[in-house]
């Protein structure tokens, strides 16, 4: 089964209701498994408000969330010391979701793909707007 993590940015916009998102959502659930690191559930979490927090666990709640394993953190702190030695700086958060993606041989869906330089993931851009 093919399997499609999440970026943040992207729950962000599928929890406003961000017609293109959904739609893109829609059509990925229809064809595979969606995922989201644990970090992007944290990150969802840290910036929901009081009134959107049932909305927004039931999202995430919908969705399979996958934890930081050692292996996936091993793989993260080497991806950002190899990127780091080209000059190229990725946070530690994004390295963890690529690493996560990496290690699932998952499509990694983002609005930002500019966080995931070089980072060597199938990645596809996501147009919010």
């Amino acid at each position: 089964m093919k399997c499609f993590l999440l970026d943040s940015d992207v729950v962000i916009w599928l929890l406003r209701g961000r017609q293109k998102v959904v739609e893109h959502v829609e059509k990925l659930a229809g064809r595979g498994q969606l995922l989201v690191s644990a970090i992007t559930r944290a990150e969802v979490a840290s910036g929901m408000r009081a009134d959107e927090e049932r909305a927004t666990l039931r999202l995430l709640d919908g969705l399979t969330t996958v934890p930081v394993s050692g292996d996936i953190a091993d793989h993260a702190g080497k991806m950002r010391c190899a990127l780091r030695k080209r000059g190229i700086t990725v946070h530690l958060p994004d390295a963890i979701i690529a690493a996560t993606a990496a290690d699932l041989d998952a499509e990694l869906h983002t609005c930002n793909p500019k966080h995931y330089p070089d980072c060597g993931i199938a990645l596809v851009a996501v147009d919010p707007l």
